[in-house]
């Protein structure tokens, strides 16, 4: 909820608390955990937000990192990533994640966002789950989930050739973004419906994307995944129906 003004935010705190309920145990077990985070709104440095995705084991000594920049989401300001590209990685930021996840006791693997002002990178968001865009990830080589399922049954000395692999192959395919396609379609048509973007911003974004080496787009390939259900599901209603006619075809001549 976006608040601007201190008297609109005493009235909008109490509106928030009062419709957003926690059960009695979790309050008991984190306290406070029903009050709302309040934070500076940065909507003009949201365009650009720098990612860096990783593994890390559960001694700390051994991760793998990817750096990325979401560069559009829906919506627009606020929300999962639709397009994004590659980046190099920050070393300071990455030691400073690290040093995070071993203060804390944290492993596995994670997603962190950093808005950026300037020389300044903020942290807005610590994702320890995966995450909307994680192909593109994967895909340059940081197989977040095989390092996941390798830690859960406690295969730590093949989670750490692999971990070692993917440092090697850090800058592997840089010229790789991820765009998905048909929800970007949805959302430009919508602002253009109402006035919110051009046929610049269009023809911007399909530049973009075919600058790209390669487009990894969840799109096509969901669309494929629809389409070989489709067919497994006619093929099936298709001998099923076969059958039912040749069984009453059976009892027809049983008769």
């Amino acid at each position: 909820m976006v608040v601007r003004s201190g008297t609109d935010l005493a009235v909008v705190y109490r509106r928030f608390v009062a419709k957003n309920h926690f059960g009695s145990e979790v309050t008991r077990a984190w306290p406070g955990v029903d009050r709302p985070m309040l934070q500076e709104y940065l909507p003009d440095d949201a365009d650009r937000i720098y990612c860096v995705s990783g593994f890390v084991t559960r001694d700390g000594k051994q991760s793998a990192t990817r750096a990325a920049y979401k560069v559009l989401s829906t919506p627009r300001r606020l929300g999962v990533g639709l397009c994004a590209e590659p980046a190099p990685i920050d070393r300071a930021i990455e030691e400073a994640l690290l040093n995070l996840c071993r203060n804390v006791g944290y492993f596995g693997m994670f997603q962190c966002e950093f808005l950026m002002r300037g020389e300044r990178r903020l942290l807005i968001d610590f994702n320890p789950r995966c995450y909307n865009w994680m192909a593109l990830t994967v895909r340059r080589g940081l197989h977040l989930p095989v390092y996941s399922y390798l830690a859960a049954i406690g295969d730590g000395r093949e989670l750490e050739r692999n971990l070692a692999l993917a440092r090697l192959e850090e800058t592997s395919a840089m010229g790789v973004c991820y765009c998905h396609t048909l929800k970007l379609a949805m959302q430009l048509g919508v602002q253009r419906l109402y006035r919110r973007a051009t046929s610049a911003d269009s023809a911007r974004w399909k530049e973009w994307r075919e600058t790209a080496d390669e487009v990894v787009d969840p799109a096509w390939q969901q669309t494929i995944a629809f389409l070989r259900c489709w067919t497994c599901a006619c093929n099936f209603e298709r001998r099923s129906a076969t059958r039912d006619r040749s069984s009453a075809i059976w009892r027809l001549c049983r008769r």
